[in-house]
């Protein structure tokens, strides 16, 4: 079951946002799910970045500055994934820069 095999991670992601947010408790944490891989049926991202929305509101519960920025969604791989079927292309690069900027964009100087 991919859920269960991420246990460790989704906990060590915990643990490391505790981490930030208590070095830094004025800094903005920005949690992403990430994109999916060119093959397969991508289980472990999904069930990964299903957990996500649920670490951020357990933060933010606790009055941490963390938010998510989601990568997955309308992610299309078939034009925006490189030939190794791993990495972003410069498509792919260009999405998820625009996405990063939807969130964090508001905050930087003019």
């Amino acid at each position: 079951d991919a859920a269960e095999a991420l246990d460790p991670l989704i906990k060590a992601r915990k643990g490391l946002l505790d981490q930030i947010t208590t070095a830094a408790p004025n800094a903005l944490v920005v949690v992403a799910q990430i994109v999916p891989l060119g093959y397969g049926d991508n289980a472990v991202i999904k069930a990964y970045n299903q957990a996500i929305p649920g670490i951020v509101d357990a933060q933010v519960a606790a009055k941490k500055h963390v938010t998510k920025v989601d990568m997955f969604a309308n992610f299309t791989t078939a034009s925006m994934i490189a030939s190794d079927k791993v990495h972003p292309n410069d498509s792919g690069y260009k999405f998820m820069a625009d996405r990063w900027y939807s969130v964090i964009g508001s905050l930087l100087p003019d």
